[in-house]
């Protein structure tokens, strides 16, 4: 079990660019932290999308961050697919 839990509201303190930068380090590519599902990618044509692309958006939208994230040394979940959820939920206990 982690040390230290911080939860860490977005919604009205938006996160910033080196935020983002410890998080994406932890993952292959910001398309991984990506919400494919948030409502307003659903009229964005991604189709040529590249990673820097992703970077932007996750930039100018809370809602395009997949919630939640944990992160912890060697191991970090974002998301919340049932697997994920059950992922974190075993790390946590």
């Amino acid at each position: 079990m982690p040390d230290e839990l911080i939860l860490r509201e977005i919604k009205s303190s938006p996160v910033t660019p080196a935020e983002l930068e410890n998080i994406k380090v932890h993952f292959a590519s910001y398309e991984e932290l990506f919400n494919k599902r948030a409502v307003k990618f659903r009229s964005i044509d991604s189709s040529s999308f590249k990673d820097v692309d992703y970077k932007k958006l996750l930039l100018s939208d809370y809602t395009f961050l997949k919630r939640p994230v944990l992160l912890m040394e060697d191991k970090a979940f974002a998301g919340n697919s049932k697997e994920t959820i059950q992922q974190m939920s075993r790390v946590l206990q």
